[in-house]
């Protein structure tokens, strides 16, 4: 019998059982030296986001990093055998249709497929499928085409679509760098606390901030950036604003939807001062308030993103969300 479970799934389970037996888990962190002695191992880590370094003493090191892993170069330890056995690409998409009568209710997990010019295996899930962090899902929808209840067509000033549990049970279920439960908590809440009042749906908000972050361990999201929707952010070392807290990076996304949403002279007075605080942190182009009544309306040149299927991504992201609590 083949046991098939994919990282995506795995390590979920592997981290919240470490948590349970008191392990500290750190993110972007790399080791960069160790050192034996009869009663055990010092290591040197660094943090990436800062640079700084500290010390980790424990009484074994496990050298999980990879099949070209730096600890067991460090330690002296060769390779023997085959060495690289083949090249591969994995590739998630959806299915929109039906396959249950291709498979004709039997329970088959991976299919081979070998030809000439290619060979590989479909896997399919059993459940909605959520791609491992810094994967974007391929889609067949197109702009104003959704299939679930948040769409490209979907209005950014709405009711809230989804719950706070949803979200924060979305975040918390997956790696959220450096920010705590408390952290998680904390912001998912800010996205109702403050979105919500103002008309703005907060589980469009926070599913553009999963997007934009990858679920919150970006470089950019991470403290002292607080980046919460990669405002300013080009993909250039150093290029994109910074904000003192999550809470004022979370409020400066959600003032800059509303600026995108909502005409200039249409604004209640908590909107507008929301806009006015969040575009002293990076201006927005006079033409650009209120292009975007729907969610269709962020993406494109010159706009909050220039991919093309930035709202289907954010829709897709929506949709998922809802059933994670």
């Amino acid at each position: 019998m083949r046991l098939f479970i994919n990282q995506d799934a795995l390590e979920p389970i592997l981290r919240a059982r470490a948590a349970e037996l008191g392990a500290r888990l750190r993110y972007r962190t790399e080791c960069t030296s160790l050192e034996q002695d009869a009663d055990g191992v010092t290591a040197v880590v660094r943090d990436l986001s800062d640079g700084s370094e500290s010390l980790v003493r424990a009484q074994y090191v496990v050298a999980a990093d990879g099949n070209r892993s730096p600890a067991r170069e460090r330690l002296g330890i060769g390779m023997h055998g085959h060495g690289l056995l083949s090249h591969s690409i994995t590739i998630y998409f959806r299915a929109l249709a039906d396959l249950g009568p291709l498979l004709k209710d039997r329970n088959q997990g991976v299919h081979y497929v070998t030809n000439p010019l290619m060979r590989g295996f479909f896997e399919h899930f059993g459940k909605p499928f959520v791609p491992p962090q810094g994967i974007q899902p391929a889609t067949a929808t197109s702009a104003g085409q959704g299939t679930g209840t948040v769409s490209p067509s979907s209005p950014l000033m709405a009711q809230p679509r989804g719950s706070l549990a949803q979200v924060t049970a979305y975040l918390l279920a997956r790696p959220h760098g450096a920010y705590s439960k408390a952290d998680v908590e904390a912001i998912a809440g800010d996205y109702f606390a403050i979105a919500g009042p103002l008309g703005l749906d907060p589980l469009v908000a926070a599913s553009q901030m999963i997007e934009e972050t990858a679920h919150l361990s970006s470089f950019w999201s991470q403290p002292p950036r607080h980046n919460m929707a990669g405002i300013g952010v080009t993909g250039e070392d150093g290029v994109g604003v910074s904000f003192p807290s999550a809470h004022v990076g979370v409020r400066a996304q959600l003032g800059r939807l509303l600026a995108y949403a909502l005409k200039a002279g249409t604004e209640t007075p908590g909107q507008l001062s929301l806009i006015e605080e969040a575009l002293s942190f990076r201006p927005l182009p006079s033409d650009h308030r209120g292009v975007a009544p729907t969610l269709a309306g962020l993406a494109g040149p010159g706009r909050w993103a220039a991919d093309p299927q930035y709202a289907n991504k954010i829709a897709w992201i929506a949709d998922q969300v809802i059933g994670a609590a």
